[in-house]
């Protein structure tokens, strides 16, 4: 076999590689504000903040009000990352679709966005992430207290939702806002 076809195969091997790597997240206990009780976990990707997780007996809202909550662990928010994933054409097309696809026009757009997790149990036992995004700027996002879900009042794609069922790997409910 000459050079030429090994380093191709190497670099279709190492792409190959690449592409099922799993994101490398970690999670610490961030101090947050006692009255709303349990605890919040900042997320992190590589050495990046990302996003926050809020523990079953966390207080949150606005937010879904499950009956049952669970804490999503690393490996919840992986899938959860991933279904949202697959499922980017459906969320881009709803945003251009109602002129609110300012940040939200590819794929690896989503880097760009803060989330919080919050875990629940549907009616039927099946586990449900609700996905808070919220557009990370900067200089907006050291402003909010992040160990509290993030609400704006319109805010265009800089802010959505969605939840997102483990069991049944489907996504459901998107709101962007602004689409009223």
């Amino acid at each position: 076999m000459n050079s030429f076809l090994k380093t191709i195969l190497l670099l279709i091997a190492y792409s190959m590689l690449q592409s099922c790597a799993t994101q490398r997240y970690s999670m610490s206990e961030i101090d947050s504000n006692d009255y709303w009780g349990g605890t919040v976990y900042a997320l992190y990707s590589g050495s990046s903040l990302c996003g926050t997780i809020f523990d079953e007996s966390r207080m949150t809202f606005p937010g879904p009000q499950f009956k049952v909550k669970f804490t999503p662990t690393l490996n919840d928010i992986r899938l959860a990352d991933s279904i949202r994933l697959a499922n980017m054409p459906y969320i881009v097309n709803t945003a251009k679709r109602y002129k609110v696809n300012y940040h939200l026009r590819k794929r690896d757009g989503l880097r760009k966005y803060f989330r919080q997790y919050v875990g629940g149990l549907s009616d039927n036992g099946e586990r449900l992430i609700w996905v808070n995004l919220y557009y990370r700027e900067r200089q907006l996002l050291e402003k909010l207290n992040i160990t509290e879900i993030i609400s704006v009042c319109d805010g265009g794609d800089s802010k959505w939702e969605v939840y997102i069922n483990l069991d049944q790997k489907t996504l459901y409910n998107l709101s962007i806002n602004g689409l009223g």
